[in-house]
């Protein structure tokens, strides 16, 4: 989804900073007197908003859209990597990392219980 308001118009390094700040529960007030005083937020806000400052609403509007949208990448990008969102790796059924070694992990016993083929001329 496409989002159009003023969080959403500020530059993506400041996007992600305050989806970092907000993921780490920093207090709305701070965020906001952070936010209003950067030269970039500024720009975007004199430019496209008539210079009016980010809400408490813009925020709390924020949280629930483009924040939410952003965790939700976050988890599936840490589970695509193997940590499952908690920084740890991911474990099969047996307890093993997925990504471990050769011959480990969820890998492991279809590449042993194939080991033993030998590829035919006909393939």
């Amino acid at each position: 989804m496409s989002r159009n308001g003023k969080l959403a118009r500020l530059p993506r390094e400041i996007r992600e900073e305050l989806n970092r700040r907000l993921q780490d529960n920093e207090p709305g007030g701070s965020l906001l007197a952070w936010l209003n005083a950067l030269p970039a937020t500024q720009a975007v806000l004199a430019r496209e908003f008539g210079a009016c400052a980010i809400s408490k609403q813009n925020l709390c509007e924020g949280r629930a859209g483009g924040f939410a949208e952003w965790q939700a990448r976050q988890e599936t990008l840490a589970q695509a990597r193997g940590t499952g969102g908690r920084g740890e790796r991911t474990r099969g059924g047996d307890g093993r990392a997925i990504d471990g070694p050769p011959g480990h992990g969820a890998g492991g016993p279809l590449r042993r219980g194939f080991g033993g083929l030998e590829r035919r001329g006909d393939d």
